[in-house]
């Protein structure tokens, strides 16, 4: 059985493209700048993006999302005040 070749080793300047990024993007901001400066047929998925950089010793950036950060540390009562917090009561 023959291994289907990934697309960043097929692609050259894919490959390079990815590689000035991956050390300030996440691999769905870099899937984003692909879709933005390369045709459909050269897109390729977060998640094959992420198998890639793990497979080759790559470590992309990790989120640092202020919101993401805020979720991951603050209690789970203090997290769903926060989730709920806009929600509105209908009432008849």
């Amino acid at each position: 059985m023959t291994r289907r070749i990934a697309r960043l080793d097929a692609d050259a300047e894919l490959r390079a493209f990815v590689l000035e990024r991956i050390q300030c993007h996440t691999p769905g901001e870099i899937t984003a700048l692909i879709i933005t400066n390369f045709p459909p047929d050269r897109w390729m998925s977060r998640s094959s993006l992420y198998e890639w950089c793990q497979k080759n010793g790559h470590h992309p950036a990790a989120r640092t999302d202020n919101d993401t950060q805020r979720h991951l540390t603050t209690p789970k009562e203090t997290r769903r005040r926060w989730m709920t917090a806009d929600l509105v009561m209908v009432t008849e």
